[in-house]
């Protein structure tokens, strides 16, 4: 891509059959760590609080003291099952982010 930017399709390996679950961190863990390392990240930016390989890869990031900035196009209401799972999750994953963009 133009100014250097380089795209990966991360080729993500279910620990289990139907593996959604953070056990995907372990699995996907040293991939991560390649890349983060010979590609010299100074920032991930991450979009989509639903994806569980973003939770991961923001939590690599920052266990190798990487800045993390995070961008958040929903809003996730209190109103049922998954609205509040789904913002317990992101208020774990997202307590040491360096910065957050909130788009309604």
């Amino acid at each position: 891509m133009a100014n250097g930017m380089k795209v990966y399709h991360f080729p993500h390996m279910p620990v289990v059959q139907g593996d959604v679950a953070f056990l995907s961190f372990f699995n996907s863990l040293p991939l991560i760590r390649q890349i983060l390392i010979r590609e010299h990240i100074d920032i991930v930016h991450g979009h989509q609080s639903t994806s569980i390989l973003q939770h991961v890869v923001m939590l690599a990031a920052k266990s190798y003291g990487i800045k993390t900035v995070f961008t958040e196009h929903s809003l996730f209401g209190y109103n049922d099952f998954h609205g509040i799972h789904l913002n317990k999750i992101i208020k774990w994953s997202f307590r040491d982010l360096d910065a957050a963009v909130c788009v309604s």
